[in-house]
């Protein structure tokens, strides 16, 4: 049985590993999608951990409070966006690159495709 909450043009299977992910709140399988021709690859993470990698630093003014309400909304829609932890993507432009420990967040509709494991 499909759980209501899978965007509709979603993959049922993409969504299950997000589920999945959701519910341990470790990071889960290497994946890489295909979103509107980039190539976009990570390991696969709650909407939990993602909103930690966001978490501002101790000397932004109100810092609780704004990331308070920041996790607050991105828990909210869990089911519907992917998260990714140290993402890469590549595009007609070229490689983008990203520091360690930086994360990325994606509608589950629109992904076009995607394939599970390390790109070589």
């Amino acid at each position: 049985m499909e759980s209501p909450n899978r965007p509709n043009n979603a993959d049922p299977l993409l969504f299950r590993y997000v589920a999945t992910a959701e519910e341990s709140n470790q990071p889960s399988i290497t994946v890489v999608l295909s979103v509107q021709g980039a190539l976009i690859g990570g390991q696969i993470i709650s909407a939990a951990l993602y909103a930690e990698a966001l978490k501002p630093g101790a000397d932004v003014k109100d810092a609780a409070t704004v990331f308070a309400l920041l996790q607050q909304d991105i828990l909210a829609e869990r089911g519907r966006y992917i998260h990714l932890q140290n993402p890469w993507i590549v595009s007609v432009a070229g490689q983008i690159p990203f520091n360690p420990g930086s994360v990325w967040r994606c509608r589950l509709d629109a992904v076009d495709g995607f394939f599970f494991g390390p790109v070589r």
